[in-house]
């Protein structure tokens, strides 16, 4: 799932200067995680779609891999543990995906 995010971050940055920020933090019981890059981002009429399988952004062209179906399986993995994976503000112009997994004690 992590692996998926990140390579979506890369594969879709057409940054002059691609920048990719991993952070990660112990919130409310929560082990949060953010992928942030700062490429073109996700546009708000998009973000209903992202996670539908088979579904690619605007900024996908014929040359990059994919099936579009990433997110939806990501998203499946981390709700089936009790989590979530969302789109968010970021630290960063483009896009960010927050992943919230419960602290198991």
């Amino acid at each position: 799932m992590f692996i998926n995010i990140i390579s979506n971050a890369v594969k879709y940055n057409d940054a002059e200067s691609p920048i990719l920020r991993v952070s990660s933090s112990v919130r409310a019981g929560f082990y949060v995680v953010e992928i942030a890059d700062n490429g073109p981002g996700i546009g708000k009429a998009e973000r209903n779609l992202i996670f539908e399988k088979f579904s690619r952004g605007q900024h996908g062209s014929a040359d990059q891999s994919g099936a579009g179906s990433g997110l939806a399986i990501s998203r499946q993995i981390v709700t089936r543990m009790n989590g979530s994976l969302d789109p968010v503000a970021g630290p960063l112009p483009g896009a960010c995906f927050r992943v919230r997994l419960a602290v198991l004690r």
